[in-house]
C-alpha cells in the first residue's frame, strides 16, 4: 500500500492533528502549566511527518473563525473578563456638576454685565439731574434778578421805599422787642399780615400779601388762636410760622418736677426742642393776656410788677410737647392743667379762709420750698397763718422767699432790677406775703394751703436730715435752733 502523504486519510489525520493542536494552543494560552504536559502526552506530537503542515492549519483556522468551538467561545469571553485594568479609559467628572458649574458661571457674569450697566445708567441719570438742577437754579437767579430789576425801577418811578418791603423778609436790623398780638379763630393770612403791619412788625403788608402764595400761605391756613409774642426781626414769615396751628409729628415727653420755677420749666422745653429759645417762653408770659376761661387768674392784680407772671400756674405734671410747638400752647397746657386741678371745693375751702387764689398759691408755693415732705406742709401752713393773723409777728422770714431772687440767672436782670424784686418777693423785708408764688407747687402743697393744721406755733426750723421743730416763742426756737440746726 502506498504511503503518499496527500492520501485523503493522511490529509484527514492532519486537519485531525491540526484541530488537536489548535485545542492544545488555546489551553496553553489559558494555562501555560498545561503546555508541557499537552505535548509530552500527545503522541501525535511526536510524529516528524506531521509537522511541516502549516498551511492547512491555517486554512484550518480560517474555517473554524466561521464556526466557533466551545472551546473558541470561553477563550474569547475569558480574554474580555480578564482584559488588564489599565486598558481601561480614566473616569471623567460627572456631566451634571460641570454643566452646573458652567451655569453658575454665566449667571455671574450676567449679573456682573447687568451691575455694570445699572451703574452707567445712574451716573448719566445723575450728571442729567445735575445738569438740570444747574440750568434751573440759573433760570431763577435770572428771573430774580429781573424782578429786582423791575421792582427797582418801579419803585423808583412811583417813589417806592423798596429796601422797607425786601427788609419785611430778610429782616436785617430789625427790632426784636417782643409785641403780643391776638390771633382769633377765623383770621385769614391777609388779615394777619394787615394786622402786623398795623402793629409796626412788617413795613407793607400788600407786598408781603404779593409774596404768601410762592411762600406756600393761603387763605386755606390754618392759625391757633390766642395771643402769640412776636417780633419784626423774626421776619414775615418767621412770624406767621410761629403762629401756625400745624405744629407737625414729633412729639416728646416731660416730666416737671414740683417747686420748678418758669426759669427751670423753660430751660426743659428748650433742651427738649420744645421752643426754639428760652426767652420766647419769658416773652410769652410777660406779654400773656388772661383769657376769660381761665378765671382763677384774675386774682392777680400786680402783674406788671411780678418777677414772672404766671408763676405758680404752670402746674407741675408730665406732659406730651410736639418738637418746635407753638409757645402760646405750651402755656395753655399748663394753665389747662392748672384749671382742672383747681376745683370748685378748692375755691369753696379759699373763701372759707378769706384768700384769693392768688394768694392760696403764694403760700402752697412757700409749703412746697420750706416742707422736707408732704406731713410737714400743714404744720408749716399753721405757722404761716398764725403769723399772718399776727399784728407783731407779720415777717413770714422764709429763707426760701430770699432765695427766690438770689437764684436768677446772671444777666436776666440788672442789679437794680434784682434789688427791687429782692424788696418785693424777700420775707424778711416785705411785710406777710410775696408779691407773688416763688415755684409752682403740686397738689400736696395747694390741699395743705387750704387745710392747715390748728396750732400756736409761730417758729420752726429743720435739723440736718429734715425733721421739723416747732416753738412758740422766739426763745424755744432758739434752743431748737442752738440744738438741732448745725
Amino acid at each position: 500500500m502506498s504511503t503518499n502523504d496527500n492520501t485523503p486519510n493522511d490529509q484527514k489525520m492532519s486537519r485531525d492533528e491540526l484541530a488537536s493542536a489548535y485545542d492544545d494552543l488555546l489551553r496553553n494560552f489559558t494555562d501555560p502549566g498545561a503546555s508541557a504536559s499537552a505535548s509530552s502526552s500527545s503522541p501525535r506530537a511526536q510524529t516528524p511527518a506531521k509537522a511541516p503542515q502549516t498551511k492547512p492549519a491555517t486554512t484550518s483556522r480560517a474555517v473554524r473563525a466561521d464556526k466557533p468551538s466551545a472551546d473558541s467561545a470561553a477563550f474569547a469571553e475569558q480574554i474580555s473578563s480578564s482584559a488588564p485594568q489599565a486598558s481601561q479609559p480614566r473616569k471623567q467628572a460627572p456631566a451634571k456638576k460641570a454643566a452646573t458649574t458652567t451655569a453658575k458661571n454665566d449667571a455671574k457674569k450676567t449679573k456682573a454685565s447687568s451691575k455694570k450697566r445699572k451703574k452707567m445708567l445712574y451716573k448719566e441719570k445723575k450728571r442729567k439731574f445735575r445738569k438740570q438742577r444747574i440750568a434751573h437754579t440759573l433760570l431763577s437767579l435770572l428771573v430774580s434778578a429781573m424782578l429786582i430789576v423791575i421792582i427797582v425801577l418801579t419803585s423808583s418811578a412811583l417813589k417806592i421805599p423798596l429796601m422797607g418791603m425786601v427788609n419785611d423778609i430778610i429782616a436785617i436790623d430789625r427790632s426784636d422787642n417782643p409785641v403780643a398780638v391776638y390771633i382769633s379763630a377765623d383770621m385769614k393770612t391777609d388779615q394777619i399780615l394787615t394786622m402786623l403791619e398795623e402793629q409796626d412788625l412788617i413795613y407793607s403788608a400788600d407786598f408781603c400779601k404779593l409774596l404768601m402764595g410762592f411762600l406756600g400761605y393761603s387763605d386755606e391756613t390754618e392759625y391757633l388762636e390766642g395771643e402769640h409774642v412776636l417780633s419784626a426781626k423774626m421776619g414775615v414769615e418767621g412770624m406767621l410760622n410761629a403762629m401756625l396751628s400745624d405744629t407737625g409729628d414729633a412729639t416728646v415727653m416731660i416730666t416737671f418736677p414740683e417747686g420748678y420755677t418758669i426759669d427751670q420749666i423753660a430751660e426743659k422745653l428748650y433742651d427738649a426742642k420744645v421752643i426754639s429759645a428760652k426767652n420766647a417762653l419769658y416773652n410769652a408770659v410777660a406779654t400773656y393776656e388772661f383769657p376769660e376761661e381761665f378765671d382763677f387768674l384774675n386774682s392777680i392784680t400786680d402783674a406788671d410788677t411780678r418777677y414772672r407772671v404766671l408763676e405758680g400756674y404752670l402746674y407741675p405734671d408730665t406732659y406730651e410737647f410736639y418738637v418746635d410747638e407753638n409757645v402760646n400752647s405750651v402755656l395753655n397746657r399748663f394753665l389747662n392743667n392748672f384749671d382742672s386741678k383747681w376745683t370748685k371745693s378748692y375755691q369753696e375751702d379759699a373763701d372759707a379762709l378769706g384768700y384769693s387764689v392768688d394768694e392760696i398759691i403764694t403760700i402752697a408755693s412757700i409749703l412746697q420750698k420750706e416742707a422736707n415732705d408732704a406731713n410737714q406742709m400743714y404744720t408749716i401752713a399753721s405757722v404761716i397763718y398764725n403769723r399772718l393773723d399776727s399784728d407783731s409777728l407779720n415777717l413770714l422770714q422764709c429763707d426760701s422767699t430770699q432765695d427766690y431772687i438770689a437764684n436768677i440767672d446772671d444777666g436776666l436782670l440788672s442789679q437794680s432790677e434784682l434789688t427791687e424784686l429782692l424788696a418785693l418777693y424777700d420775707t424778711y423785708q416785705c411785710k406777710d406775703l410775696p408779691l407773688g408764688p416763688i415755684c409752682n407747687p403740686g397738689g400736696d402743697a395747694i390741699y395743705a394751703a387750704l387745710h392747715p393744721d390748728e396750732t400756736s406755733y409761730y417758729y420752726f426750723c429743720h435739723d440736718p436730715e429734715g425733721n421739723i421743730y416747732c416753738a412758740r416763742t422766739m426763745d424755744e426756737h432758739a434752743v431748737n435752733v442752738q440744738k438741732y440746726v448745725k
